[in-house]
């Protein structure tokens, strides 16, 4: 089951996204109105969302998170606390659909489960895979007191008589999403598309096998929204490439001829205004469109790893316009600080550090690795791991030609938003190849950039991982750009991440002072300790020297008493020795020692010689 990175859904004032950080999923709440994000979740890197919904509870705006474990939470939006997480299923969760005070909920064997959501107590109600062949089932709604059900094609089931009352065309491949638009006290009207389909088909729940209207749109659908509004009803659609297609009146028969190309045309609508959009010349990819009143809209769209806002009316007037011209967006410039709940089981309110969402990439980089693996191989014998390698007899030409290339693909990660390409570059280790890739980095994609390794510096700091790497790109990035960062010094966003990036040099560098101090103890002691061994050392020496000689007859013990005094030690020359000298223990050895057994001095003579 693939994990849905770019989730987005509106929820009255709340925006609730997800993202990927580090390989763990990280679901987003935002307020719309002031800009601020209110809390998020943040899931283990086994684990992945299924589905998620948002509703109200006991007066409280709740989200409903099914897991792939089979566990689902429930978490309060505002206060940023997981209020239940109940295992469902040992299976994965598949979807679920939320009516009155129960949640209904498909695991990936089609058995379907009820969860009170006054008591949170869970229960097997059946297993639905005789109602679809066996096949997976990927969408499920209530319908009254029946069920919306789709694989490829959607059925409308009764539980309670085991029984399939209506049966509706499908798509060519699974259904993405199913909802009811329209319900009356006779009839529901709902509709369905698929993945990689430019197709959305609309039936009437109480019409066997019947279509009631298909719109056909340019590109593949994406996402989709309704509203009636002053007897009017607008759908907009935004495609797989971000563009949004309008409808106006779909539902509205154009003309009350009834031959057959006509009755197909009636139920055939295409789009009524198609628009694209621009930001700094670029083209901007839409992810969710909201239709707040009557041609006015409200736009979503990635920008600095968060969700940003953007109100738009536009003028079916103006519809050959649109498709000549794209629609600039002016960029949001006061992006705020924001207050995040960090939480495990029950969270605490703490700053919050957005950083390092991953959004996945689209077509246009799904293979952009091994895209650039070959060109390297082809033009310069490496490939793209080669290029971390610092290697000292490298050719100017090569290591240009690898500048070049290296500069392209942290473009190309910086645009498209790509963490895993972001982070095979920054594991380049050759502070030359940093520098020039840096130099030759445009200075519009700076901040973007400044940004991003900000926060790694900062995921690596909680997580006590020392890649110093990191610090040589934001030292050359403040060194080559600092002139260009200057200018945005009004940028709330980018004061946040440095001002977070300050406080942990600053507590990385006093570490400094305390290792400094630390080591001067230690030598101190080392110095102290050398002193003293030599000491002792010296002591051991001066215990095995007698009168200048090593003693080495080991059978004897030293006797001080035997040694004979220096010449400094003696009298005066009128002092006369007694012929028979006594030694020191002659009375207590009982015997007297010859005194030409004794060592003489190297100044000494015998009484013989003296003679």
């Amino acid at each position: 089951m693939s994990v849905d990175t770019n989730f987005v859904d509106v929820f009255e004032n709340i925006i609730a996204y997800t993202s990927l950080e580090l390989n763990n999923v990280s679901i987003v709440f935002k307020n719309i109105d002031n800009d601020f994000i209110i809390s998020n979740i943040k899931l283990d890197s086994n684990l992945h969302h299924t589905d998620i919904k948002i509703t109200t509870l006991n007066n409280q705006t709740v989200a409903i998170v099914g897991l792939n474990n089979g566990n689902l939470i429930i978490f309060s939006i505002n206060d940023g606390k997981i209020i239940s997480n109940i295992n469902i299923s040992n299976n994965a969760i598949t979807t679920f659909t939320i009516k009155d005070d129960s949640v209904f909920i498909l695991d990936t064997e089609n058995v379907l489960f009820n969860l009170n959501l006054v008591s949170y107590e869970p229960e097997v109600i059946n297993n639905l895979s005789e109602f679809v062949n066996q096949q997976s089932i990927n969408n499920i709604t209530t319908l009254d007191d029946k069920f919306l059900i789709s694989t490829q094609s959607v059925k409308l089931i009764d539980i309670v008589n085991n029984s399939t009352i209506h049966e509706y065309p499908g798509h060519l491949n699974a259904v993405k999403e199913m909802r009811v638009i329209k319900k009356t006290a006779t009839e529901s009207i709902f509709y369905s598309f698929s993945d990689n389909d430019n197709i959305v088909n609309f039936y009437n729940s109480n019409e066997d096998n019947k279509l009631v209207l298909v719109l056909s749109c340019n590109e593949n659908i994406k996402q989709f929204n309704y509203i009636s509004v002053n007897n009017q009803e607008i759908i907009t659609i935004v495609t797989q490439n971000g563009n949004l297609e309008i409808f106006v009146n779909p539902f509205t028969d154009s003309t009350s001829n009834d031959n057959k190309r006509r009755k197909k045309n009636k139920i055939n609508k295409k789009s009524t205004l198609q628009i694209k959009f621009q930001q700094f010349d670029n083209d901007l990819k839409i992810s969710y469109c909201q239709n707040l009143n009557e041609n006015h809209l409200r736009l979503l769209y990635r920008s600095n790893n968060t969700m940003v806002s953007y109100e738009f009316n536009y003028d079916i007037s103006l519809k050959d316009y649109y498709k000549e011209n794209k629609v600039e967006v002016k960029a949001e410039n006061n992006i705020k600080n924001t207050n995040i709940i960090n939480q495990s089981d029950i969270s605490s309110k703490a700053s919050y550090k957005e950083g390092n969402n991953y959004i996945t990439q689209g077509n246009n980089y799904s293979n952009l690795i091994e895209q650039i693996d070959t060109i390297l191989k082809n033009d310069n014998d490496i490939s793209f791991s080669d290029l971390n390698l610092n290697t000292v007899n490298t050719s100017s030409k090569k290591k240009s030609n690898i500048v070049g290339t290296l500069t392209t693909i942290l473009r190309q990660s910086l645009v498209s938003n790509d963490h895993n390409l972001l982070d095979q570059v920054l594991n380049t280790k050759d502070p030359k190849i940093i520098k020039l890739t840096l130099w030759k980095l445009s200075s519009e994609l700076i901040i973007n950039f400044l940004i991003r390794i900000t926060d790694k510096i900062i995921v690596y700091y909680n997580s006590n991982n020392n890649n110093n790497n990191i610090y040589v790109w934001l030292y050359y990035t403040l060194i080559i750009h600092g002139n260009y960062l200057i200018k945005f010094n009004n940028n709330l966003q980018l004061k946040q991440k440095l001002s977070n990036l300050y406080f942990i040099i600053a507590k990385k560098s006093s570490y400094y002072h305390k290792l400094v101090k630390l080591n001067s103890i230690i030598n101190n002691q080392l110095s102290r300790s050398m002193l003293y061994e030599e000491k002792l050392l010296s002591n051991y020496e001066n215990d095995l020297i007698v009168d200048g000689e090593e003693y080495i007859d080991s059978e004897f013990e030293y006797d001080e008493g035997l040694d004979v005094e220096d010449d400094d030690d003696y009298q005066d020359d009128d002092y006369q020795e007694d012929d028979d000298i006594l030694l020191d223990d002659v009375n207590d050895t009982g015997f007297d020692i010859d005194r030409d057994m004794i060592p003489l001095e190297a100044n000494q003579h015998s009484d013989v010689e003296m003679e």
